[in-house]
C-alpha cells in the first residue's frame, strides 16, 4: 500500500506526460498508462472493501467448513465486493476520458490525423473569437459523455444496492 500511496502522491497528469514522452506515445502506451495510474486508487477501495468483507461470519464459516483460499476468494469474497469494484470502474472511466483529452490538448497525445477532442480544441482556440463552434462542440462532446459515464455509474450503484445518498449519515 506504501507504493500505491507513492503513485498517488504525484499530481495525475506528470506522470502521464513522463511515461508519454518516454516511449513515443503511441494508443497502446496511453491507454495502459491511463489504465495504471488510474487502476492504482481502485487498489485502495477493493481492500477496503474486502477488509469490511473478510470480517464477516460466512468467510469464517468457510474456514471453518474447510474451503481454500482460492475458493473462498471467489464463492464468497468476490461477489461481496464486486459491486464496489463495477462502481469505482466506471467512476475512474470518467477521470480516465478527462485525462487523456488533457494530454492531446497539451499535444502528448494521439498523433495528429487521428481524431480527438481535446486535440480539436487545441486546434481550434486559435479561432475561438471567430467560430467559436469550433471550440464549443468538442468540449460539449467531451462533457455530454463524462456526465453520461457518471450517470451510468450512478444507476449502476442503485441497481445494485450501493445508492451512498440513502446511508449518508445527516
Amino acid at each position: 500500500m506504501r507504493l500505491v500511496d507513492a503513485v498517488l502522491s504525484l499530481p495525475g497528469i506528470l506522470p502521464l506526460m513522463v511515461v508519454v514522452v518516454m516511449f513515443d506515445g503511441g494508443n497502446l502506451v496511453l491507454i495502459l498508462t491511463l489504465g495504471f495510474l488510474f487502476g492504482i486508487p481502485v487498489i485502495r477501495v477493493v481492500r477496503a472493501a474486502t477488509h469490511t468483507v473478510v470480517a464477516k461470519d460466512f468467510i469464517l464459516a468457510a474456514r471453518a467448513r474447510g474451503h481454500k483460499r482460492g475458493n473462498i476468494m471467489w464463492r464468497e469474497l468476490l461477489p461481496n465486493v464486486f459491486d464496489v469494484v463495477m462502481v469505482e470502474g466506471a467512476m475512474r472511466l470518467s477521470w480516465m476520458l478527462l485525462s487523456f483529452s488533457a494530454l492531446s490538448f497539451l499535444g502528448y497525445g494521439v498523433a495528429p490525423p487521428t481524431p480527438d477532442w481535446g486535440q480539436e480544441v487545441s486546434e481550434a482556440r486559435v479561432y475561438m473569437s471567430l467560430a467559436p463552434w469550433g471550440v464549443l462542440g468538442p468540449m460539449f462532446a467531451l462533457s455530454s459523455l463524462i456526465i453520461g459515464v457518471n450517470l451510468t455509474a450512478d444507476a449502476l450503484a442503485k441497481t445494485l444496492g450501493l445508492d451512498r445518498s440513502q446511508r449518508a449519515v445527516v
